[in-house]
């Protein structure tokens, strides 16, 4: 359950880069309320259904959250191409793109190695 939770960490990370924060603090926040609702009914499951069928059921639900990670995988683009936040983030990435092949081009041209040149000749 623990690899199920950081990888959907991870891919939470990655879909909305600007708003990771937000995000991850929001996932803590679903998985601590499952973990304070589970021991409110884990001593009825384990009274009712013996030790064998209660912690049977707990792997099972282990068992099912197994492809999330891969569902993501596979369907992540189409989800985040349906949700606005993650619009937003793929307009800041290519802004920030942008601005990093501008800066590049910046730094390359012959005029500016001239004058930094210059200005370390100064120093």
């Amino acid at each position: 359950m623990v690899f199920v939770f950081l990888r959907i960490m991870n891919y939470l990370i990655d879909a909305y880069t600007i708003y990771a924060a937000s995000v991850l603090a929001a996932n803590s926040i679903i998985y601590s309320c499952f973990g304070a609702g589970f021991p409110l009914f884990t001593t009825y499951t384990y009274h009712n259904l013996r030790i064998h069928w209660a912690s049977c059921v707990l792997a099972f639900l282990s068992l099912a959250c197994v492809p999330f990670p891969f569902i993501f995988y596979h369907y992540g683009p189409s989800i985040r191409r349906k949700c606005k936040y993650a619009a937003q983030v793929d307009d800041f990435i290519r802004v920030l793109a942008q601005m990093a092949h501008r800066s590049d081009l910046v730094e390359k041209s012959p005029r500016r190695q001239l004058r930094t040149l210059k200005l370390y000749q100064c120093i």
